[in-house]
């Protein structure tokens, strides 16, 4: 606006004879120059607001009024609804990884809060050559509130889904040689008497009954007890059954449970707790069950760790543990 007075003036007074042409020039120059400034000032000014291209909320303010922001970030703003979570899976799991699979997203310090849910969606073409990972998106629902932004998460895909399988509880596994065994429980054969050199309290004393009988119910001659009435089985009523040691084929395999593809029949008894302290043929005893004769626990006094359908005890070596 000054500029524009100015050569107004000038040009009232070069008309008079009172400005020289030199001078009416250099006045409009100058408005020239100021129109100019104003047009890139103009132009500019739509750039001193910023504005967001989401709709969320701000989560980082770097700058306060009156900075210059220098080309550094200014503000953060997250939206709370549509979250992603970025995870790198190895190579091998990339022919089990697709678009749309459900996953589960939980804190990496867990707290008891309910799991999160989402869904995969993007899947890396390529393959990082240099740690082997392919890079997975998940999306997570929205609606939820366990999920921060910039936590650190763990994430479950579920690749497949096995259902009305044979399962049983992941605890009753145990490895040998690498191979997936469990301790089945099955009825233990009656105890076979020899005539020489079996173990104490099977072989028959000279006069046919068991030594550990004999202990029991004093000498007799023919199957009769000191006393004269017939001998009494001890195990009479009393159920004996064994830890049979069976190899088994997994199929999917979870924190809680491993599924049964084959080796192991549907209604089949495991042990579950001390598996892993069993020995083939050792004497369990389940939950409910009479106890066992007290002489059965072996001449030699002693009393080995074991695992049971229900709590173990019987046999040459206790054994405890449950379902």
């Amino acid at each position: 606006m000054r500029a524009r007075v100015a050569v107004q003036e000038a040009e009232a007074l070069h008309g008079r004879g009172a400005l020289s042409d030199r001078e009416l020039r250099d006045a409009r120059d100058a408005l020239r120059v100021a129109e100019t400034s104003f047009g890139e000032a103009s132009r500019s000014a739509g750039f001193t607001r910023i504005e967001s291209p989401i709709a969320g909320t701000v989560a980082v303010r770097d700058v306060r009024l009156g900075e210059m922001a220098g080309g550094r970030r200014a503000f953060q703003v997250v939206d709370l609804d549509r979250l992603r979570v970025v995870v790198q899976l190895p190579e091998r799991d990339l022919t089990r990884v697709r678009e749309g699979q459900s996953a589960l997203l939980m804190g990496a310090w867990e707290d008891g809060t309910p799991p999160a849910t989402g869904r995969v969606v993007r899947v890396s073409p390529v393959v990082d050559a240099t740690t082997g990972t392919v890079r997975v998106t998940i999306g997570v629902d929205p609606g939820q509130s366990a999920l921060r932004p910039g936590q650190f998460v763990k994430v479950r895909l579920e690749v497949d889904r096995h259902t009305a399988v044979l399962a049983v509880p992941r605890r009753a596994l145990v490895y040998e040689d690498g191979e997936p065994i469990v301790w089945a429980v099955v009825d233990a054969p009656p105890p076979e008497p020899s005539a020489a050199g079996g173990e104490a309290g099977d072989a028959p004393a000279e006069g046919g009954m068991p030594a550990w009988l004999q202990g029991l119910f004093g000498d007799g001659e023919g199957g009769d007890v000191a006393g004269g009435g017939p001998e009494k089985d001890p195990w009479d009523g009393i159920p004996r059954r064994m830890a049979k040691k069976t190899r088994i084929d997994l199929g999917f395999v979870d924190a809680d449970h491993a599924e049964v593809a084959g080796g192991l029949g549907e209604g089949a008894l495991v042990v579950s707790v001390g598996a892993a302290n069993l020995r083939d043929e050792a004497l369990l005893k389940l939950p409910g069950d009479p106890e066992p004769p007290p002489e059965v626990e072996g001449d030699d006094g002693e009393d080995g760790s074991g695992g049971g359908a229900g709590g173990g005890k019987g046999g040459r070596r206790r054994g405890r543990g449950g379902p």
